[in-house]
């Protein structure tokens, strides 16, 4: 088999692997960011009883993570394990992209080698941001940010590779304006790189596609986001949020110093193989970095760690430069007599790309491999979400989660060190509030919040959502600085022991009761308060 043909099917073998592995494990397991986890299960849960972001709750985002994960819901049943459909729905669909983009532009290997690298950011659950690609772990965390960098990916092939003129071309033209708006809906800072998409362009004297990109963006907000509603209002969420005001300038210079000494050797061979190229380049080289910047400045909004994150776009430069090498015969021309070299300009962004892949490889094959040794784990016995086990890192393939340890557990979080972070900790006081809910049938039927991001138990007990309560509560919100009381959705409230270290919002929420609601029933973790109108046969037993 020749290479032409090894690569695309060594690639698509491995995007199937990814799916395999996600989808036929046994549970959903993490061994982080649980809070992120817990969230996509509510605003699916959201989503299924008919509430959208941000036109009816508000929300930091304007939609599109949260209704793949309500798509899932709908379509395979409300469960944790869904979000993992939902993951390979968003892989199929920003990797439909690549290939609507980046057809006629790139060969079918390089083609195959976006798609594998897109399956690699998506399905691997080996978050980017952590930095972390060599260990074993798994997180549902920021697939909005890996959704946006596909996409970035095959709207930098669109805006620096041309194709044959053509209705063909003007088609693709108007729906990359539609991928730059459904950027701008997954997070809203993302639509920067939109405008450099557009930028890109002029400055390559490409009139009629700017304007066709101009009119998808107009196409993508007449139909997905009439009045810019969701972009907009996701937008002054987030600008009013304390993610807003955790970065200032001395972040962004820190970031970007940081970015060129971990890059020092990706940004030199690419920046030899663009002198390489100067030719052909020359009136490329502009574009690149308007998209460069574009980029840089879209994935500092992502949070965590940017020495990876810059990696994908690099290797989308480094096949564009290798395209161009082929075009132009510049390899010919240039290196002559050196077929080694010349071979290089085309494996290297086969290198860069499977930096990532084959980690990533590994970990998901892990991953699943925990999720196995997992499967029994559960502390969570009933509901949508007794197929979600969180476990410990330091221990990937031991369980040490157990019906039996839950006790031990939960006495550990009332003796231990309050400063001290535990994600299995958190599992466990998950657990126990669900517990204490699933006790009385009734509960279910009723609007229940509870004071921490990581604890929102209306998905676990089916019971309806609270449209006007924060899917992500801290302090910092208007929602609990205001004296206002709690809406007439809210019956009832969840207040766990305080532990400083978890941001809860105890205080805020029990001023907010006021004299509306009575203590019903406690666990260890948990006090439970019912609004006094609700029938006081729920509440007998108060304490254990």
């Amino acid at each position: 088999m020749t290479a032409g043909r090894l690569f695309p099917v060594l690639n698509l073998s491995i995007t199937a692997v990814f799916i395999g592995l996600l989808l036929i494990q046994p549970i959903l397991i993490d061994t982080g960011h649980m809070d992120d986890t817990v969230l996509l299960a509510n605003l699916g849960w959201r989503g299924v009883n008919g509430l959208e972001p941000v036109l009816d709750f508000p929300h930091f985002y304007g939609g599109v993570t949260s209704k793949f994960v309500t798509w899932a819901f709908q379509i395979f049943g409300a469960s944790y394990f869904s979000i993992q459909y939902a993951f390979v729905m968003m892989f199929i669909a920003a990797s439909s992209v690549i290939w609507i983009l980046g057809y006629q532009r790139i060969p079918i290997s390089y083609l195959t080698l976006l798609t594998a690298l897109a399956g690699t950011l998506i399905l691997s659950l080996v978050p980017i941001e952590t930095g972390r690609y060599e260990e074993p772990i798994t997180r549902h965390s920021f697939v909005y940010n890996h959704a946006a960098i596909v996409l970035m990916m095959a709207l930098s092939l669109f805006a620096l590779l041309k194709a044959k003129p053509g209705p063909l071309e003007d088609g693709r033209a108007v729906f990359a304006g539609v991928t730059i708006y459904v950027l701008i809906l997954l997070k809203p800072t993302f639509g920067v790189f939109g405008a450099c998409v557009v930028l890109a362009c002029l400055v390559q004297a490409r009139w009629r596609c700017s304007l066709l990109i101009a009119l998808g963006v107009g196409l993508g907000v007449w139909f997905l986001d009439p009045g810019m509603e969701r972009a907009l209002g996701s937008l002054s969420y987030l600008l009013g949020s304390a993610a807003a005001e955790s970065t200032g300038i001395d972040f962004f210079v820190s970031e970007a110093v940081d970015l060129y000494v971990d890059h020092a050797v990706a940004l030199g061979l690419l920046g030899g193989v663009l002198v390489l190229l100067r030719v052909a380049t020359v009136r490329m080289i502009l574009p690149m970095l308007i998209l460069f910047a574009g980029y840089y400045a879209a994935i500092l909004t992502t949070g965590g760690s940017t020495d990876l994150k810059i990696l994908p776009f690099l290797i989308v430069i480094a096949l564009i430069c290798a395209v161009l090498s082929t075009k132009y015969n510049l390899a010919d021309t240039y290196l002559p007599n050196s077929p080694k070299k010349r071979k290089l300009v085309t494996a290297l962004p086969f290198v860069m790309a499977y930096f990532l892949i084959v980690p990533a490889v590994m970990s998901a094959t892990a991953s699943s491999v925990m999720a196995f040794a997992h499967k029994d784990a559960s502390l969570i016995k009933a509901g949508p979400a007794q197929d979600y086990v969180v476990a410990d890192e330091n221990s990937f393939f031991n369980p040490t989660v157990s019906e039996t340890s839950l006790s031990d557990i939960i006495s550990g979080i009332l003796n231990g060190t309050p400063s001290v972070r535990s994600e299995r900790d958190e599992y466990a006081m998950f657990a126990d509030g669900i517990a204490l809910l699933q006790e009385k049938p009734g509960f279910a039927q009723y609007g229940i919040i509870s004071n921490g991001r990581m604890f929102d138990f209306t998905m676990p007990l089916g019971a309806p959502p609270v449209a006007s309560f924060p899917v992500w509560p801290t302090t910092n919100l208007d929602y609990f600085t205001e004296p206002s009381p709690l809406s007439e959705d809210v019956d009832v409230v969840m207040i766990s022991v305080d532990i400083p270290r978890l941001g809860l919002t105890n205080d805020a929420l029990i001023r907010k009761m006021g004299a509306e609601f009575r203590l019903c029933r406690r666990s260890r973790i948990w006090s439970l308060y019912l609004r006094r109108e609700h029938p006081e046969a729920l509440c007998e037993r108060v304490g254990k």
